[in-house]
């Protein structure tokens, strides 16, 4: 497995890749009707976002790949500055991150933080944020093995699914790993 920068040619793969990713991370937080729209739905739009996105020498968002033995994109991360009001200027939020349902729990996650971690560091980032869904066991597991605790904000999101989710903001340090 190996972790890269996400360029404008991987737009298409990772369009695919978040369908599948939501699919999974919110199956049984979700409709199952709902979900299974995500497959009748025009990719078009959703490789355009990730054209716009990866081609934009401006933003400050970055987005990184995890691939598998095969050189096929199994992961994504989208990090950068954190959007919250309350937050200094040093923080990083994990915007998204989703692995592909057959490659869960081969390490594409950890190996995709892992790698924020260390751009972060190397940016003079003190700390990583992450909203995550409270209902949601398999997303808070995964945080908490990283090393995120929740703060105690929570906000009603209704952005990605239309339906009310109630995330709960979790933090992490970002540190040098001891050996």
């Amino acid at each position: 497995m190996t972790v890269r920068p996400a360029s404008p040619a991987d737009a298409t793969a990772l369009a695919h890749l978040q369908a599948d990713a939501w699919r999974a991370g919110f199956d049984g937080l979700m409709p199952a009707a709902a979900l299974a729209q995500l497959d009748q739905l025009d990719p078009a739009p959703r490789v355009a976002r990730w054209e716009q996105l990866l081609g934009d020498a401006e933003t400050p968002a970055q987005v990184l790949v995890s691939e598998d033995a095969q050189g096929v994109p199994s992961g994504f991360c989208v990090f950068g500055p954190t959007r919250d009001r309350d937050a200094g200027s040093d923080i990083y939020e994990i915007v998204q991150i989703g692995v592909a349902a057959q490659q869960a729990r081969q390490g594409h996650g950890r190996a995709l933080l892992d790698a924020v971690k260390a751009k972060a560091r190397a940016a003079g980032v003190s700390e990583l944020n992450v909203w995550v869904v409270k209902s949601n066991p398999v997303a808070n597991q995964f945080f908490a093995a990283l090393a995120f605790k929740p703060d105690g904000t929570q906000r009603l999101d209704l952005r990605v699914t239309n339906m009310p989710l109630t995330e709960g903001r979790q933090r992490c340090p970002v540190v040098e790993a001891s050996v």
